[in-house]
């Protein structure tokens, strides 16, 4: 199923040594070229700038003992967004103070194994008292 140039096979784009899936679009790939692979959806640059592979390792062995919220950071300054300075009737060159943690108690649309890497989507079952 994978060829670079055969119509409807998948290309293959790189090959995995180890990676870390801790949430949907938060995860790390350490390529066997050497490379790595870092995704970090919400994040502001600088910050993702400051993550390696061996950051989402310290992740998920937080994950696994079970804690609840990882801040990833906080207090750091940033203009406040221009649409929200003019809906606010603020100035556009407010400081605010940014922070994020990841909060692990909050639903999500796959159940997480952490122990074991691994995820299942969520199922829903109709309730049968619906018509």
């Amino acid at each position: 199923m994978v060829d670079d140039i055969e119509y409807g096979k998948w290309k293959l784009e790189a090959e995995i040594e180890k990676a870390v899936f801790i949430q949907p679009k938060l995860y790390a790939e350490l390529l066997k070229n050497g490379s790595e692979v870092l995704k970090s959806k919400g994040l502001i640059k600088e910050e993702r700038k400051k993550l390696n592979f061996g950051s989402y390792i310290e992740i998920m062995g937080k994950v696994k003992k079970g804690v609840d919220r990882i801040e990833i950071y906080r207090d750091i300054p940033s203009r406040q967004k221009f649409m929200t300075s003019l809906k606010n009737k603020e100035d556009t060159e407010k400081i605010v103070y940014l922070k994020k943690s990841l909060n692990l108690l909050s639903s999500q649309k796959r159940t997480m194994d952490y122990i074991n890497n691994t995820s299942k989507p969520l199922i829903f079952i109709k309730n049968i008292l619906e018509k």
